[in-house]
C-alpha cells in the first residue's frame, strides 16, 4: 500500500499473449511405437508388466506401466532401464518405481526437440485453477511431465533466486511472475518495487500502475529505496 492508487484496474487483454495454437502436436503414432517396445523389452525380460497409456508432458512421454500379478516386484523394471535406452535408441530415460499416488509404474521418454510442446503463460492464467485460486500472491510455475499445469503463492516464498546460465529461463521467470501478479491483482492489492541496474529487464514496466515508485536503475537509489519502503 504505497504510493497513490489509481481509481479503477483492467488487466491487460490476454489477447497480447500468445497462446497453443497446434493441437496435434501429440505424435501419437510414434508413442504408440515406442509403448510397443517396451512391451516387447518387458515380455522378453520374464516382467510380468505392460504399458496400459501413456500421458504427454512438454518435453517427455510418460509410459504407465501396470504390473499383471501381486506377486511381481515393481522394481525389477529398473533392472532394464539400460536395455529400454537402447531399443528405444534414447540418450536417457527416467524409471519412477512407483509414480506417486498412482498404481502404476512410469517410464519417462524424451519428446523428440521438434515434436516438444511450448508452454504458454495465456494458457496457465486463462483458466479458474488460476483466475479463482485460493493462494494469495498466485504465480504460473509452468506444467510437469503428466501434463498438469503448477501453480504457487509467492507468499510462501520470503526470499526467490532466479539463477542459471545465458538462455536458461531467468528472465522468462521473472517476466511470469510479474505478469501472473499484473493480470490477478490490481494496483490496490500488489504494489511493486523494480530494481533493474542493467536496465535491460524492466523497462516494459515502467508505465504499470503498480508501481509504488519509477522503475529504480541507478545504483545509488538502492538502498534509499529499501530503506524507504521498511521505514
Amino acid at each position: 500500500n504505497i504510493g497513490p492508487k489509481p481509481s479503477k484496474y483492467t488487466p491487460p487483454r490476454l489477447e497480447f499473449l500468445s497462446h497453443t495454437t497446434d493441437k496435434n502436436s501429440e505424435n501419437v503414432a510414434e508413442a504408440e511405437r515406442q509403448k510397443a517396445i517396451i512391451n516387447k523389452t518387458l515380455q522378453e525380460s520374464g516382467i510380468r508388466a505392460s504399458v496400459s497409456d501413456y500421458i504427454f508432458g512438454p518435453t517427455v512421454i510418460v509410459y504407465l506401466s501396470e504390473l499383471e500379478t501381486l506377486s511381481e516386484d515393481v522394481k525389477s523394471i529398473r533392472k532394464i532401464e539400460d536395455n529400454l535406452a537402447m531399443y528405444l535408441a534414447c540418450s536417457n530415460i527416467r524409471i519412477l518405481t512407483p509414480i506417486p499416488n498412482m498404481k502404476y509404474a512410469g517410464i519417462e521418454i524424451p519428446r523428440p526437440v521438434d515434436n516438444r510442446s511450448m508452454v504458454y503463460l495465456r494458457d496457465l492464467i486463462s483458466i479458474k485453477e488460476f483466475t479463482h485460486t485460493k493462494y494469495h500472491l498466485p504465480v504460473a510455475v509452468g506444467m510437469n511431465n503428466f501434463g498438469e499445469k503448477i501453480y504457487c503463492d509467492i507468499c510462501d516464498m520470503p526470499h526467490g533466486l532466479c539463477a542459471g546460465a545465458t538462455k536458461s529461463g531467468k528472465s522468462v521467470s521473472l517476466n511470469v511472475i510479474i505478469l501472473s501478479l499484473l493480470y490477478h491483482h490490481s494496483p490496490d492489492d500488489v504494489r511493486l518495487m523494480l530494481f533493474d541496474p542493467k536496465i535491460v529487464e524492466f523497462g516494459k514496466y515502467s508505465d504499470i500502475p503498480h508501481l509504488a515508485m519509477p522503475v529504480i536503475t541507478e545504483q545509488q537509489y538502492f538502498e534509499p529505496a529499501v530503506i524507504w519502503l521498511t521505514d
